[in-house]
């Protein structure tokens, strides 16, 4: 099944980055985070091709701020089932939010039903530093 994933920034909602990707059958949002974690991981780590970017992805990264081919510069990567535990920790401690089709999720154990190119938003928060008075 496909679906749309839609990364976005909390303070200006942003989006960050948008793509489709085929996932199995998953009934809750661990599973979801486990397949999306194992598909980033392969993304970074497993598939190493030349990258060439088209004028709109150039355009489209220059608006962020940042345009990178994505190479790693970091040899020391963790294992694929840390990099699960990290995202689902993240999750759980409330760094990013999981939306499927504007619905906010929160819990782990929550059921999920999707369907042929739903789109899930992760939107990224940022903790921001500051002193009270």
């Amino acid at each position: 099944m496909e679906i749309c994933v839609v990364r976005k920034k909390a303070a200006s909602l942003k989006e960050l980055a948008r793509e489709i990707i085929d996932v199995p059958v998953v009934k809750t949002i661990q599973e979801l985070l486990m397949v999306i974690s194992t598909f980033e991981y392969d993304k970074q780590y497993r598939t190493r091709h030349l990258v060439v970017l088209k004028e709109e992805e150039i355009k489209a990264q220059s608006n962020l701020g940042r345009i990178s081919f994505e190479r790693l510069f970091n040899e020391n990567k963790d294992s694929l089932e840390k990099s699960v535990e990290i995202m689902v920790q993240d999750f759980q401690d409330g760094l990013f939010r999981v939306y499927i089709n504007q619905k906010e999720y929160t819990k782990l154990t929550d059921e999920i039903s999707m369907n042929f190119h739903d789109e899930v938003v992760f939107i990224r928060l940022v903790m921001l530093a500051g002193r009270l008075w």
